[in-house]
């Protein structure tokens, strides 16, 4: 779809000349993301360069923006700083793409918690809330994100041991414009915010959310090397119970660390990292220590350093490294227990975890297994094995919304601020549309 002078000339009237982008080197930029972290989205993920751009600036242009598409039936995909793996920004329809990230404002920083414009990049957030002596519950390990990208699309990350995940209490309200006739900004919270979380903006565009914050806390990173995941993940449980919870556990197969941490003073198998408050290093390092760890650093500069290799980042890292990798999304106490098994089940496999709580499963940890990219039936008969042996798995080879569950709530969603089905289509299960 190539953009009209018409189209562009009314997309103009409603959001400036310097809201609309037309040129074809940005338009391919904002028309793809990170996907290509998996060969199968590389391969069978068909994006189609979007015909417009348009960046509203404030959630009053977001809402004229919608209810022009839905006049025009324009498809939309929404997007932020364009950072997720799984394909959510990439448009799969001939349309405009939305990019909210000139929504920035920050608003109403209280006593408990803050309200944010999805535009905001969580390093912004972190510096506001700083002046005040706060931070922000839980953020994604890509610290550029945005906010309303990361809650379209993310899940849990750094802060997730003591706050669990999107789901969990941290997101008090959103506030949800749809593609509707007549749109205007709508404020949900409770469990009528589950169809509007990780839905890749296919039922409403998240304009502002009104986010939990805690006390600012001076961190360090304690390093520890282990002989075994299973020493190394007993040693970080027992880190979950300090009197200030860690605000970031991992723990990495030398395959993964070597990628991103400097070999001078690291040694062992297995390196756990934990982001702790000062005032509980040495708690900290008794507790790894009486689990057969060897401290080989406690340091405050490792701090940001940290930040930008937990969850998914580890597999952006391993990936730099080798594009011959793929992951899945791996959970529970069947890592530990059935590891050989485990390592079994996939060429090549290297095993990340991040310590997390999800009110759903409690402490624990989730994790990617990395292995050397075979082809489809090798990755799918590797998860079955690994789901036959009690892990819990998630492909995250997919662009669909729903494919992990949450289908009814995406649905009702769906129909309330997206009838026409214009908001990142493709996207929802097919039955869905």
């Amino acid at each position: 779809m190539t953009v009209s002078a018409d189209l562009a000339g009314e997309l103009t009237q409603l959001v400036g000349e310097n809201g609309v982008e037309t040129r074809p080197d940005v338009l391919h930029r904002l028309s793809r993301d990170f996907s290509w972290l998996s060969p199968i989205l590389t391969r069978d993920l068909r994006p189609v360069t979007a015909a417009a751009g348009v960046r509203p600036a404030s959630v009053a242009e977001l809402v004229a923006v919608l209810g022009f598409a839905y006049q025009r039936g324009l498809a939309v995909t929404p997007r932020g700083a364009g950072t997720s793996n799984y394909g959510q920004s990439v448009p799969m329809v001939p349309g405009i793409v939305l990019d909210t990230t000139k929504l920035s404002g920050i608003h109403d920083i209280g006593k408990h918690d803050v309200v944010v414009e999805a535009g905001v990049t969580f390093a912004d957030l972190e510096n506001a809330l700083a002046e005040h002596g706060r931070e922000v519950a839980v953020m994604p390990s890509t610290v550029t994100s945005t906010v309303g990208g990361f809650l379209s699309g993310g899940n849990q990350g750094i802060g997730s041991i003591e706050f669990g995940s999107i789901w969990d209490g941290w997101v008090r309200e959103l506030t949800v414009v749809g593609c509707v006739e007549d749109p205007a900004p709508v404020v949900v919270s409770g469990s009528s915010m589950n169809g509007h979380l990780h839905a890749y903006g296919t039922t409403g565009v998240i304009a502002r959310a009104r986010l939990l914050t805690a006390p600012k806390r001076d961190r360090t990173v304690l390093f520890a090397a282990f002989d075994s995941l299973a020493a190394a993940t007993r040693a970080g449980r027992k880190l979950m119970d300090l009197p200030v919870p860690p605000r970031a556990i991992a723990i990495d197969d030398q395959a993964i660390w070597e990628t991103f941490i400097p070999h001078d003073g690291h040694d062992g198998t297995v390196l756990l990292r934990a982001m702790l408050e000062v005032g509980t290093a040495e708690q900290g390092r008794t507790a790894t220590v009486a689990d057969g760890g060897r401290v080989t650093a406690i340091d405050d500069a490792a701090v940001r350093p940290m930040m930008s290799s937990v969850y998914n980042h580890s597999t952006l890292r391993a990936f730099r490294s080798d594009r011959g990798l793929a992951a899945v999304q791996i959970r529970g106490s069947a890592i530990v227990e059935n590891e050989k098994e485990v390592r079994s089940t996939l060429p090549g496999s290297r095993i990340h975890l991040d310590g997390n709580a999800p009110r759903r499963f409690g402490k624990g940890y989730s994790g990617l297994l990395l292995s050397n990219w075979v082809d489809d039936a090798t990755l799918e008969n590797g998860i079955a094995a690994l789901r036959a042996i009690g892990v819990v798995v998630v492909n995250p080879h997919t662009w669909l919304v729903g494919s992990h569950g949450g289908l009814e709530d995406y649905l009702a969603a769906a129909a309330a601020f997206d009838p026409r089905g214009l908001l990142n289509p493709g996207k929802l299960v097919p039955q869905c549309r």
